[in-house]
């Protein structure tokens, strides 16, 4: 058998593969799935008496996702039908929508982590001024050197700390979900201008 050059054809097979086996956790294709993909594409064409190589396979997949990204599809309409260049288009253009919304959903998942932990560590200063404040509180009670406006000022410091620190810990909580619609309002553009583009291309 003879290494054979991708064409329309083999590129959809190529294509359909790839999102067939898009990982969702925020890795992309895996070594398993290109191994899978290599093997399914030569099951396909071995009935040709040819093959394709797993490097051919990863080469070409990253050549047409370049194309797409800089929107030179034209450039692959030498060869295939009408038909054949509008289903490689929408398979990039569906993989491109998957790789976003998997970027988009692994950043979630890293914000929202940093948040907990900053939230926590709020959380844990928060619990620790409040038992500091309610010690003070206890200890100014017994204590007999301190006069009773000493000992409201003492309390209304410790109080005014915690207060503040539950503050905080709101405004923290507000700027992060004002920061992830932001995020998705500029994905939802970025996708709808990406759209447009095809949609031009197509014409």
């Amino acid at each position: 058998m003879k290494t054979a050059r991708f064409y329309p054809g083999l590129d959809i097979v190529l294509l359909r593969e790839a999102l067939a086996l898009s990982s969702e956790d925020g890795q992309g294709l895996s070594k398993e799935a290109w191994e899978v993909i290599h093997k399914n594409i030569n099951d396909a064409i071995k009935a040709k008496h040819i093959y394709v190589t797993l490097r051919a396979c990863r080469d070409r997949y990253r050549h047409l996702q370049d194309c797409h990204r800089r929107a030179e599809m034209s450039s692959l309409r030498a060869s295939g039908t009408d038909e054949e260049y509008d289903e490689r288009i929408q398979l990039l253009t569906e993989l491109a929508d998957f790789d976003e919304e998997r970027k988009l959903a692994q950043i979630k998942r890293k914000s929202e982590e940093a948040e907990k932990e900053r939230q926590g560590v709020i959380i844990r200063e928060v619990a620790m001024k409040s038992l500091s404040a309610t010690k003070t509180r206890n200890d100014d009670i017994t204590d007999p050197e301190l006069t009773p406006p000493q000992r409201k000022r003492r309390t209304t410091a410790s109080d005014s700390y915690v207060k503040y620190l539950e503050d905080k810990l709101e405004f923290e909580r507000e700027k992060f979900e004002l920061e992830k619609k932001e995020r998705e309002a500029r994905l939802e553009k970025d996708n709808e201008m990406m759209k447009l583009m095809m949609t031009l291309i197509k014409k």
